[in-house]
């Protein structure tokens, strides 16, 4: 139960708190970073070629960003949704695009490429 203050009138309120499980929650966190720890993430970068992969995403969000940008000059056309939304679409696969750069770049960093 817990006691609230109401401002019209003085007094306490009983009110009832669900459980929301946040007393393992932490418990939960620590054996998750406990599981990712153990994982040898390296052998499976080296053999995913994650980088290259993540290049060729980088294109793939360019392009639609560039296709996106064009049909946006263009008049809209009936029964095609969003029209209205294709620049902002379009910074958002840029934005991603550019995510995805840094994490190619630290990934070479450390030496996965």
């Amino acid at each position: 139960a817990v006691c609230a203050m109401v401002e019209k009138r003085q007094g306490c309120i009983e009110l009832e708190v669900p459980d929301l499980g946040l007393a393992n929650l932490k418990e939960r966190a620590s054996a998750t970073l406990q599981a990712a720890a153990t994982l040898d993430l390296s052998q499976f970068m080296r053999e995913g070629d994650i980088a290259q992969r993540m290049t060729d995403t980088i294109a793939l969000y360019e392009e639609s960003a560039d296709l996106l940008r064009r049909h946006a000059q263009r008049p809209e056309v009936a029964g095609i949704s969003g029209h209205a939304e294709y620049q902002k679409m379009a910074r958002s696969y840029e934005a991603r695009a550019q995510k995805y750069r840094e994490v190619v770049e630290l990934l070479r960093e450390g030496g996965f490429s």
